[in-house]
C-alpha cells in the first residue's frame, strides 16, 4: 500500500506540481480531557480497580479463616 500511495502522488505531483503543505493544514492531535477513553486512561484505571478489589476479597477471605 504504501508503495502504491508513493507512486500515485509522484504522478500527481508530476502533472500538476509538487503539493505544498503548510503549518495550518496539519491536523492537531489532542485528547479531549472528558474522554479519558481515547487514550485508555479509563481502562487502565478500573483494570487496576479491579485487581485491587479481588486482593482485598482474598485478604479479608484469609483473615476470616
Amino acid at each position: 500500500m504504501k508503495y502504491i500511495i508513493k507512486e500515485y502522488i509522484m504522478s500527481y505531483e508530476r502533472e500538476h506540481g509538487e503539493i505544498e503543505v503548510t503549518e495550518s493544514e496539519k491536523p492537531e492531535i489532542r485528547i479531549p480531557i472528558l474522554a479519558p477513553f481515547h487514550s485508555g486512561v479509563k481502562v487502565g484505571e478500573d483494570l487496576g480497580d479491579m485487581v485491587v478489589n479481588q486482593m482485598n476479597k482474598v485478604r479479608k477471605k484469609k483473615a476470616n479463616n
